[in-house]
């Protein structure tokens, strides 16, 4: 792995507020349980969105996109 993406990943997590960091101690996942819900319902939407762009790019109606989950959730 680049030791440029993990700082930037680093970064960006600190940046929105997911790390806390600690002078002398390190970083940490913070405790502020509102926004780790936030950041968790961000990443559902983000993925939901990105399937559903990629089922219809195979040409995959709304309604087959419903059957699909279903399935999936029997």
């Amino acid at each position: 792995m680049n030791v440029n993406t993990i700082q930037k990943a680093l970064r960006q997590m600190i940046n929105s507020g997911l790390l806390v960091t600690k002078r002398g101690e390190g970083n940490y996942v913070t405790n502020d349980k509102k926004l780790l819900k936030k950041i968790k319902k961000d990443i559902i939407v983000a993925e939901q969105r990105k399937f559903v762009q990629n089922m219809r790019s195979f040409g995959i109606s709304s309604g087959q996109i419903n059957l699909i989950v279903a399935n999936h959730l029997k």
